[in-house]
């Protein structure tokens, strides 16, 4: 798994699975390491079966991938989310 990041923030509650947009998580290290502080995540991915539990939208961004719903938390800072775009362009 990754440095910075447990199984458990990273993982589908329902389904214990991670599966992260190839090269995201990768590139969420490097921005963990760039920031010097904590970045704690509460949902990166999701299974259908878990979207449907919890009634979330049938395109919603965290069906495994992770890459959204990050992008999304980090897109209040115009020059962090320019940065993470560069190293790992969608």
């Amino acid at each position: 798994m990754l440095d910075h990041f447990s199984h458990s923030e990273l993982a589908c509650p329902t389904t214990d699975q991670v599966r992260l947009a190839s090269g995201f998580g990768e590139a969420l290290e490097k921005l963990r390491i760039k920031l010097d502080e904590p970045i704690y995540l509460n949902s990166a991915c999701r299974s259908p079966l878990h979207n449907a539990k919890i009634n979330g939208h049938p395109r919603s961004l965290h069906l495994y991938d992770g890459r959204q719903p990050v992008l999304r938390f980090l897109s209040h800072d115009a020059s962090l989310m320019s940065w993470l775009m560069r190293i790992h362009p969608r």
